[in-house]
């Protein structure tokens, strides 16, 4: 079994908000008119999903990350890439592998550090992939496993 809720004015569970085994939980966010991005949470089935965002004055957010690309042993890793966005600006960062997996908190408002994980490379080939954060690519090349 299990059941969701906010606190927040702004996020409105439009779906059944309890249910048992699998199902979807549908939500309506309301248009942001402030000058700020906003930040929110939903309880789900003893689980905190955190909901950012943007400020309501237009798309014109700029995210830069640093770096853009690091290379890692056959081995696996981790690592961290530094996000800078004005403090209106909300974002969210996206693996494309199942190999690269977010260990910090993939969601943001204005500037803000990414940590991840790289699982081992068992396979004899070098692998690449990406972790996306509002709209800019850190690339990830890792090498040949032994």
């Amino acid at each position: 079994a299990w059941f969701a809720r906010t606190a927040e004015s702004w996020i409105t569970i439009v779906s059944a908000n309890s249910g048992s085994g699998n199902g979807t939980l549908e939500l309506e966010l309301r248009e942001n008119f402030t000058g700020s991005a906003r930040q929110g949470t939903i309880s789900l089935g003893g689980h905190t999903i955190t909901v950012v965002q943007d400020a309501g004055l237009g798309d014109d957010c700029t995210v830069t990350i640093v770096p853009l690309f690091r290379s890692i042993s056959g081995g696996g890793g981790s690592g961290s890439l530094n996000v800078f966005a004005e403090e209106r600006c909300a974002w969210q960062a996206v693996s494309n592998s199942s190999w690269i997996s977010i260990t910090s908190t993939a969601v943001g408002i204005g500037n803000g550090v990414i940590t991840y994980s790289v699982a081992p490379n068992l396979s004899t080939s070098s692998r690449s992939g990406t972790i996306t954060v509002g709209g800019r690519t850190f690339s990830i090349k890792q090498k040949a496993g032994s």
